[in-house]
């Protein structure tokens, strides 16, 4: 990702990769390679958690190529494009992420 002289935020070439994006409600997110996440095999007891806090819920995730972009829409009518290439890839379950506030930053301005 790169900007230079207040231009948006470029695209990272390569191949497509599926990648998991998951938001919370305490209004963090993160994006993971689909990679980590694996089958489950009926008497698992899973995968340690999504790495989020107690009183921090995940309100969703989704299957998105790293190429993308999500809508973020906000409480007050506007909505955001954002780029996943935008979000900082986790390679650990066990991260908080990011606050999204501060990815708002790279789209307002």
């Amino acid at each position: 990702m790169s900007t230079q002289n207040n231009s948006a935020p470029t695209q990272v070439s390569g191949a497509p990769e599926k990648m998991l994006v998951m938001v919370t409600a305490g209004g963090f997110i993160k994006k993971i390679p689909a990679a980590v996440y694996r089958e489950q095999h009926r008497r698992s007891e899973g995968a340690t958690g999504t790495g989020q806090h107690e009183p921090d819920a995940l309100k969703f995730m989704v299957t998105a190529d790293s190429q993308d972009k999500l809508l973020l829409f906000t409480n007050k009518g506007n909505v955001f494009r954002l780029g996943l290439y935008e979000i900082p890839t986790e390679l650990s379950l066990l991260g908080k992420g990011q606050a999204v506030s501060g990815l708002f930053h790279l789209l307002v301005g």
